[in-house]
């Protein structure tokens, strides 16, 4: 992984584990640079089955 800003990516990192943790329930972190993650929670969108949990 590239970084120019490391205290920022650490930071935000920080907060999507605070954000799962914390809401876990109700929202679902990918990365956006997983073409097949992606297209999963597309297929969510449009009202597919989602695969995981």
């Amino acid at each position: 992984m590239t970084e120019v800003d490391r205290p920022l990516r650490v930071g935000n990192q920080a907060r999507l584990r605070e954000l799962v943790r914390e809401h876990g329930d109700e929202v679902r972190v990918f990365s956006a640079h997983d073409p097949w993650a992606f297209a999963e929670v597309a297929g969510l969108a449009r009202g597919g089955v989602p695969s995981m949990p």
